[in-house]
C-alpha cells in the first residue's frame, strides 16, 4: 500500500484519538479555558472532519463537505454572539489549531512510512 494510502487509513483510523489530542493542544497553546459541553462538541466535530478528510484524500476528486461540519460552524458562531462574544474569539483559534494539525500530519505521515518500512 503507498505511502499516501497509508497515511489516509491512519488519519481515519485514528480519527477519535487524534480530536482529541487537536483539542487538548489547542487548549493548551491557546490557553484557553472552555467548558466540557464545547469541549465535547470540538472534539465530534474534529472527528468528522478527520473522517472526511482521510476519505477525501482516497477518493481523489471532489467530494462535498458533509453538512455536519457546516452547521457545527454556524452553531459555534451563534452561541458565541448570543451570549454577548465576538466572532474574534473563535478565529483567535484557527492560528493554533493550524499548527496542531501540522504537527500531527507531519508525525502521521513518519508514522505510516515507519510502518511501510516494516512491512
Amino acid at each position: 500500500m503507498s505511502s499516501f494510502k497509508e497515511f489516509s487509513k491512519y488519519i481515519s483510523e485514528n480519527a477519535e484519538l487524534l480530536s482529541a489530542e487537536v483539542v487538548d493542544s489547542v487548549m493548551q497553546e491557546a490557553s484557553l479555558d472552555i467548558p466540557d459541553w464545547e469541549r465535547e462538541r470540538a472534539t465530534a466535530m474534529y472527528i468528522e472532519l478527520l473522517g472526511f478528510f482521510g476519505y477525501s484524500l482516497l477518493e481523489g476528486q471532489q467530494v462535498e463537505v458533509p453538512e455536519a461540519l457546516i452547521e457545527w460552524s454556524k452553531k459555534n458562531a451563534e452561541i458565541q454572539v448570543s451570549s454577548g462574544g465576538q466572532i474574534s474569539a473563535i478565529v483567535i483559534r484557527y492560528p493554533v489549531t493550524r499548527e496542531v494539525f501540522s504537527e500531527i500530519f507531519t508525525r502521521s505521515v513518519c508514522n505510516s512510512t515507519c510502518l511501510l518500512s516494516r512491512a
